[in-house]
């Protein structure tokens, strides 16, 4: 029962777009996104629907929240932190899209450890700088690799506006919104947050699934070990465990939803 007096704790708020409109006011929701600004074909009382000339007052346009695309690669940990990336985005007002055709930032999340998923993000970044040749596109590199192999990413592929590591996804509504903001007026503006932390756990972000039968539920992060052949320590940080209060409501939230199957995942590696 402590657990159901809890759950508000951890709810997701949503953001109603219909509601929010053009406006000067930079604290608003809408200028941090004007570049994707659309109206929806309603015109102001007064105006003539019939008259292709009329204008449409910005003021009663409709806005909608820039489109993220994002894709995994690796390990069910990064399963697990693409879950984790979608609910924060969601919060503070993103959308997401399957289709990278009209995605307005495109994100990776990627592994350090398999040689394959190496192969496969170099190849699509190097789709993406066509891409980015003929429209604006915010690129974003998250996880492993983006920790382990940030100078190298950073020299060898400028076309990369968001560098983020496993601990520093809290950050990344920011960082993408800094970068759009940098692309419309017109230069490109890099951000990294790239520090490796003690204390983070995610606790209190419930991830935003896509369905199946399985739910992944970190329970720990992170590597204390230092095994001569691992590289855990240097891109996912110290060992830290979840509080089992918050990993038991994350289940039955689950549940609730479902998922008939639930698998715990943690990174500490047993040898050296």
């Amino acid at each position: 029962f402590f657990f159901f007096k809890q759950k508000t704790a951890y709810e997701i708020p949503k953001r109603d777009w219909s509601s929010d409109v053009c406006s000067s006011d930079l604290s608003g929701p809408s200028s941090r996104y004007n570049r994707r600004q659309r109206t929806v074909g309603r015109r102001p009382p007064g105006d003539s629907a019939g008259d292709p000339d009329a204008i449409v007052d910005p003021m009663t346009s409709k806005t909608t929240p820039p489109l993220v695309h994002i894709e995994t690669f690796g390990c069910q940990m990064n399963e697990s932190d693409s879950e984790l990336v979608r609910s924060l985005l969601k919060q503070d007002g993103f959308a997401f899209t399957e289709d990278r055709e009209r995605a307005d930032v495109m994100l990776m999340n990627t592994c350090a450890i398999r040689e394959n998923a190496h192969n496969k993000v170099y190849g699509h970044l190097g789709e993406l700088q066509v891409v980015k040749k003929e429209r604006p596109l915010v690129v974003g590199v998250l996880g492993c690799m983006a920790q382990s192999l940030k100078d190298e990413l950073t020299k060898k592929v400028p076309l990369i506006d968001v560098l983020a590591g496993p601990d520093a996804y809290r950050q990344l509504p920011m960082l993408i919104t800094n970068a759009l903001q940098a692309q419309e007026q017109g230069f490109a503006k890099k951000a990294f947050a790239l520090d490796l932390s003690e204390y983070e756990t995610y606790d209190g972000v419930l991830p935003d699934r896509e369905g199946g039968v399985n739910a992944w539920i970190t329970v720990m992060r992170g590597c204390d070990n230092f095994c001569s052949f691992c590289v855990v320590p240097y891109t996912r940080g110290r060992e830290r465990s979840r509080e089992p209060q918050s990993v038991l409501f994350e289940a039955q939230q689950a549940a609730s939803l479902g998922y008939k199957q639930i698998t715990l995942l943690g990174q500490n590696e047993i040898g050296r």
